[in-house]
């Protein structure tokens, strides 16, 4: 009976987390889809797309291929990764804007202890070792925006209202 009890239990909390998680997956994806950037700050999608650029770079330099070679080996063009990778920054740019924008109209801060706390989460959800090697991977300015955008995203979940389709 103890045992049936627990299992309950935990069957109901991973019931609930996966909701949440749906929800939360819904009401961004709504947020994104009704929202539209008129002029993207071009220096913002460039720095993204050089990311792009690096990190693939990386992967060719890892199996000791010359970049087009390694493109091709994707399937892809360097015209073709151009535009995806483009498309890909400006998203990324996208959602950064809405984030700063909701936190700015609804001022949602966080608290240094509590940053503090969602970087050592973030890290361990990671499989970071510790968050001074995620920052390190990642930057700071970038975990920043990262935990920003989860907590903007928990507040829109606390914050909609939910209507059966």
């Amino acid at each position: 009976e103890e045992y049936r009890k627990e299992m309950r239990e935990l069957l109901e909390k991973q019931n609930e987390e996966y909701a949440r998680t749906e929800l939360l997956e819904s009401v961004w994806a709504a947020v994104l889809e009704g929202t539209e950037v008129t002029e993207y700050p071009e220096e913002d999608v460039k720095a993204g797309v050089q990311e792009f650029y690096d990190y693939y770079q990386k992967g060719a330099d890892i199996y000791g291929m010359e970049f087009d070679e390694f493109l091709e080996s994707l399937g892809t063009t360097e015209e073709q990764f151009e535009d995806q990778v483009t498309a890909a920054a400006q998203e990324n740019v996208k959602q950064d804007l809405i984030v700063e924008l909701i936190c700015e109209k609804e001022k949602i801060t966080i608290s240094d202890e509590d940053y503090e706390v969602a970087l050592e989460e973030l890290a361990e959800e990671m499989s970071y070792g510790s968050v001074d090697e995620m920052i390190e991977d990642a930057t700071e300015e970038k975990v920043r925006k990262y935990v920003m955008r989860d907590l903007v995203k928990e507040w829109l979940v606390d914050h909609c209202i939910q209507v059966k389709e």
